[in-house]
């Protein structure tokens, strides 16, 4: 039986995650995207919130 590759997400309190077709949304633009091509750049602070970026908006 092959084996699965499992897909970590991390996570915090300001995640949304649609977990019908696991899309993310950007906490720039507000738009849902595939969790795939979502990026969560460090934080700027020590322990600080994570943000989830969209490639238009971390690009922009």
């Amino acid at each position: 039986m092959p084996k699965k590759k499992a897909e970590i997400i991390p996570g915090d309190v300001s995640c949304l995650l649609d977990l019908r077709d696991l899309k993310m949304l950007c906490s720039s633009c507000g738009e849902f995207t595939s969790h795939k091509r979502i990026v969560v750049p460090k934080p700027e602070t020590a322990f600080g919130r994570l943000r989830y970026l969209c490639e238009n908006c971390l690009l922009g």
